[in-house]
């Protein structure tokens, strides 16, 4: 299925771009090439209209790729991101974040990229986040539901630990995950400001 010039109205959104998707065949794996723009998305109501659409011919999730999105707002459940910008491979060597920025999911401000490789037993790669948040009030909600004792002690330090600026860096290192005899090894660093505080930490595990 590929639709090359795109131009259309959906629930009442106007999106624009191009999309193609390929079932698996001749030993190929499933996949997804969309590039994609509009200002509003909603992902549940998306869901829903190609489920309908294409009924029993239910896609298998892509495992190749690329996606360039470029989206107001993107709904999904109670989760409501805004200005996302996202430019993304994926291939059967691992996963290529080229860019990946949200402007404000409750009300944090996001910036990763980097590429993992998963063709060994061990993924190896390393990914680069940038966070800024005026606040934490916004992910209380969210996080009441999905561990509501790590919520309630992050309410009493989101004032003191406010506003939030952090840099950080993760590694995997497959090489020296055989050499020690572990699963994974993985290393990373966080460096910023947390409120009053200068936050620098690094580890590895």
């Amino acid at each position: 299925i590929a639709i090359e010039a795109l131009n259309a109205e959906i629930d009442r959104t106007t999106v624009l771009g191009k999309f193609a998707y390929a079932w698996k065949r001749n030993g190929r794996p499933p996949r997804l090439d969309a590039e994609l723009a509009t200002p509003e998305l909603n992902i549940d109501r998306i869901s829903a209209l190609a489920k309908a659409i294409v009924g029993d011919l239910e896609p298998e999730p892509p495992r190749e790729g690329t996606l360039d999105l470029k989206i107001g707002r993107a709904s999904y459940g109670e989760i409501l991101a805004k200005q996302v910008d996202a430019k993304l491979r994926i291939d059967p060597d691992g996963i290529a974040i080229d860019r990946l920025e949200i402007g404000d999911v409750s009300g944090i401000a996001l910036a990763v990229n980097g590429r993992v490789d998963t063709r060994t037993k061990s993924p190896r790669g390393d990914l680069s986040l940038a966070l800024n948040a005026g606040s934490l009030d916004g992910v209380m909600p969210f996080l009441e539901k999905i561990a509501p004792q790590g919520a309630d002690r992050l309410r009493r330090l989101s004032t003191p630990l406010a506003p939030l600026s952090l840099r950080g860096s993760l590694k995997f290192d497959a090489a020296s995950s055989s050499a020690s005899g572990t699963d994974a090894l993985a290393s990373f660093q966080v460096n910023g400001r947390a409120g009053p505080f200068r936050v620098a930490l690094g580890g590895n595990s």
